[in-house]
């Protein structure tokens, strides 16, 4: 799975923070009523006349402590998983779906009388086997049958269960990671969402296909399965596995049978049904069989699937090559559906996606979905072939997933992109830990949720350990150990102790240290590097900081570059103490040195360095990483001194140091505007990475608006430039330089379906728009091409747009238009509820100067004007009594 973490840290940290304030009051009010006094049992015992007191043993301690932390281990299984098969049929009217499960399943080892089985929320009618009626007992979350006899290890079960599966009706759950668990999701069913094409789509981790159909909900079950789904003719349906049959039915029905031969987990069975378009691809493996390759998408989008996912083929051939074991199932198929409840999401050969893939040309220059896409495939293996054998492991799964991105970046745009993939997943973890989420181990078995592993430790932080791990035993080591470990497991179910001994079966290592500090202890360490010069030696003297209380003493073994006067040597440290102490020789003068210099190790680095190493560091260093660091520093230590290095970096071969420089220009901008404007109206107009261009044009617009030429070169950026990103920013800047172009531009971009420009159009709008442009939003707010994020900030645009443009006829459609999200939950309730209150704050307002204006006309005895006024005070008094009713 892939998760959608810019939008859930957008909203979570900047228009909620009033709400979560709030939440914060209330529980604490909760808090003091209920928890600081006894409960009414409590109450009700103690007051008794009857009660009588009870004697403890003496070894009993009754103080308060903390709770045992709970060890989440495997679940156990009493009963294997053989096969499922589903027959299902969909009642869109009442959000339904009539199902016959039948379950081939066999004792693991003891014999067993009863079988438990999952299933959330559902109407049970009839349990089964060989046509005999079973009895059972139901709580709405376990349905427990009771056997006809009892089942030795031997034996194979057949049980069919009849059931109607409610999702609807379920609360709605989930959490930050994944934002629901009813597992299957009728979208807009009735049809009555203008732009929304109704469709179903099903998520089901972590344990979520339980509520569409029973099962053994857990990860460590491997089944086969059979898919019949009855639906009309006009819908395309997918599964996973091949579609069979389908089979033409009486009133326009039809039923598609899906098969999935080779076993995999519960949690990664799919069905998707709509008006989607399949768009028609294929690969070829190595023995020259086909493998269909086929996208689902709305029509809308037909023309952008093959951009979209066009290098889903050569993924395939890359990764079988590397992973040393060929893409194992008999189809790989990919749909984008809408509203999903998390970024994408890995079934087994058939993988679901947000529509915040649906991009125009433009946007895909912006940012391809590569990486998405990589992360979904390399699962293939990494989760859907081998498993994690419970959620505290899914390091297994998800750490793979995202360091195959990296090795995907690596493959088809260089090293200096897949670096910088890295150091983004360093930093995300760094920034986790730091804004006080807590550190846990990698493998955590004493969660407090299981969806709180799909966090940055499972997905950032492991794909950090998983190149240290390549880094320490080298990369022919690396890719042996994983093809020892895939071909050993496939098919099955693993911790972590697997993929150490498949890695050591191919070393002859032991890698219990490593597994030990990465996997098994939590926290990352802190390095002091400090040195000193002798005529003839390097000395380096290096501390670790991190706290030894909480965080292990690290065995980190990497590298040092050492200049001198006479090039560069690479040596091997080993750090292991609490203080290490490494002599190196030195042939001639030292210039600069570097712990770790490929950056590979997830730590943090405090360096004491003159700036003259700096210096030679920018120049000399290979990783992007080791020049802007040194940028930084410098630039933030005398800037005016090393503005000829800041301006050098703004033409440095590697987009993210371009960025760094562009930012340290505030520095130097008093002393350096001529060469600082000179240079950026040239990056604007010819870099060719969209995020240079972007970077420099918004910089000369905050710092140098008068710059000659800026307002051409924001036409000609939204005439020629292929980047959305790019326009878009052109049209924020042309909204404070001229409107009325910019308002021409805005009409243009109206029907346009790239979101980043939709989004370009709201803003622009929010702030210079009127009454004319309210249909636009009208539009926009009922459906069409605005998702996930983009659609909620248009919201936000909208409650701009009314607080500038008053009318009570324009305010009173868009509370109409505003409270279908109302119901919505989560975000997108949130943001609705944080415009209405703005809106009140403002309108309660313009009604305490209209009465303070009517007081003043009525005591100049201007009784027309206040007649008027009191007129506009009705309306007014109506919408916040409108407002206010939510």
């Amino acid at each position: 799975m892939k998760l959608n973490l810019s939008e859930l840290y957008f909203f979570s940290q900047s228009l909620f923070t009033r709400y979560l304030v709030m939440h914060r009051v209330l529980f604490c009010l909760f808090f003091l009523v209920f928890a600081c006094g006894p409960s009414k049992k409590a109450q009700q015992a103690s007051n008794s006349s009857n009660s009588q007191p009870v004697a403890l043993p003496t070894l009993l301690d009754t103080t308060t402590h903390a709770r045992q932390p709970t060890y989440h281990a495997s679940v156990t299984m009493d009963f294997e998983l053989i096969h499922t098969r589903l027959e299902l049929n969909i009642d869109w009217d009442n959000t339904q779906v009539l199902g016959l499960a039948t379950l081939t399943c066999r004792p693991k080892f003891y014999p067993q009388n009863v079988l438990i089985l999952d299933a959330k929320g559902m109407l049970i009618h009839e349990v089964t086997t060989n046509d005999k009626g079973l009895n059972y007992e139901y709580d709405g979350n376990k349905l427990k049958v009771f056997l006809d006899k009892s089942y030795l290890k031997s034996d194979s079960l057949v049980l069919s269960v009849k059931y109607t599966a409610q999702p609807d009706k379920r609360p709605a759950g989930g959490s930050q990671a994944i934002a629901g668990d009813r597992g299957l999701y009728f979208i807009n069913p009735l049809g009555d969402i203008k732009g929304k094409m109704p469709q179903i789509w099903t998520q089901g981790e972590t344990e979520s296909n339980s509520v569409w159909f029973p099962t053994i909900d857990a990860p460590n079950q491997k089944t086969s399965q059979d898919l019949f789904i009855t639906v009309d003719r006009k819908f395309a349906t997918l599964s996973n596995g091949v579609l069979v049959k389908s089979t033409v039915l009486p009133e326009n029905k039809r039923t598609d049978h899906w098969q999935q031969k080779l076993p995999h987990a519960p949690y990664l069975t799919m069905l998707g049904v709509g008006e989607f378009v399949v768009v028609k691809n294929e690969w070829q493996r190595s023995n020259g069989s086909i493998i269909p390759v086929h996208y689902y998408v709305e029509p809308d989008w037909k023309n952008e699937a093959q951009k979209i996912f066009g290098n889903t083929a050569e993924m395939l051939t890359y990764f079988s090559k590397i992973i040393g074991f060929e893409y194992p199932w008999d189809k790989y198929h990919q749909i984008v559906v809408r509203d999903f409840v998390s970024g994408a999401m890995e079934n087994t050969g058939a993988v679901v996606f947000s529509d915040m893939l649906y991009s125009t040309e433009g946007d895909l220059i912006d940012q391809n979905w590569d990486d998405i896409i990589a992360h979904e495939l390399s699962h293939h293996w990494f989760g859907d072939l081998v498993t994690c054998e419970s959620w505290s492991n899914l390091p297994m799964n998800e750490s793979f997933a995202t360091y195959f991105e990296v090795l995907w970046d690596a493959y088809k745009n260089g090293q200096d992109r897949a670096d910088y993939h890295l150091n983004s997943d360093r930093q995300t973890y760094f920034k986790a830990v730091q804004n006080n989420t807590p550190h846990h181990n990698l493998i955590w078995f004493d969660y407090n949720d299981k969806e709180a592993m799909f966090d940055s430790h499972s997905y950032s932080k492991g794909a950090c350990v998983l190149h240290m791990l390549r880094k320490t035993i080298g990369d022919a080591a690396f890719f042996e150990g994983i093809q020892h470990y895939i071909n050993k497991h496939q098919y099955s179910t693993v911790e972590a102790h697997d993929l150490r001994l498949s890695f050591e079966a191919v070393t002859g290592m032991d890698l219990n240290w490593f597994f030990n500090q990465w996997f098994f202890a939590k926290g990352h360490p802190v390095l002091d590097i400090q040195h000193r010069v002798t005529p003839d030696s390097l000395h380096i003297y290096v501390a670790q900081k991190q706290d030894l209380n909480n965080f292990p003493l690290y065995r980190l073994p990497t590298n040092i570059s050492v200049w001198d006067k006479n090039g560069l040597l690479t040596y091997p440290m080993l750090i292991e103490n609490e203080r290490d102490t490494f002599k190196f020789v030195l042939r001639d003068s030292l210039l600069n040195y570097l712990v770790d210099p490929d950056h590979a190790l997830l730590a943090e680095f405090a360096y004491a360095k003159p700036d003259s190493f700096l210096i030679h560091q920018f120049n000399n260093a290979r990783h992007f990483l080791s020049l802007k660091n040194a940028l930084s520093v410098l630039a933030k230590k005398e800037p005016i001194k090393y503005a000829d290095l800041i301006l050098s970096g703004l033409e440095d071969a590697f987009f993210d140091v371009q960025l760094e420089a562009i930012d340290q220009c505030n520095r130097i901008k008093k002393t350096h505007q001529k060469e600082i404007t000179e240079a950026l109206m040239n990056l604007a107009k010819q870099d060719e990475n969209p995020q240079v261009r972007l970077s420099a044009l918004g910089f000369l617009f905050e710092n140098f608006p008068n710059t000659e030429g800026l307002k051409a070169s924001c036409v000609d950026m939204l005439n020629t430039d292929l980047s959305n990103k790019c326009k878009a920013k052109a049209l924020y800047i042309l909204g404070e330089l001229d409107q009325q172009i910019g308002l021409s531009y805005c009409l243009k971009f109206e029907n346009d379906k790239s979101s980043t420009l939709l989004e370009a159009v709201c803003e622009f709008y929010a702030s210079y728009g009127t009454g004319s442009n309210f249909g636009f939003f009208k539009t926009i707010m009922q459906g069409g091409y605005l998702k996930g994020q983009e659609r909620m900030m248009a919201m936000v645009c909208l409650g701009q747009f009314l607080a500038r443009n008053k009318t009570s006829e324009l305010r009173s459609s868009s509370f109409d238009l505003l409270k279908d999200f109302h119901n919505k939950g989560g975000y997108e309730q949130r943001v609705y509820l944080y415009v209405l209150d703005q809106l009140l704050i403002q309108m309660n307002q313009e009604l305490q100067t209209i009465n303070e204006e009517i007081v003043a006309y009525e005591t100049a005895k201007d009784f027309v004007w206040a007649q008027r006024l009191e007129q506009e005070k009705k309306a007014l008094v109506e919408l916040i009594a409108k407002y206010s009713g939510r």
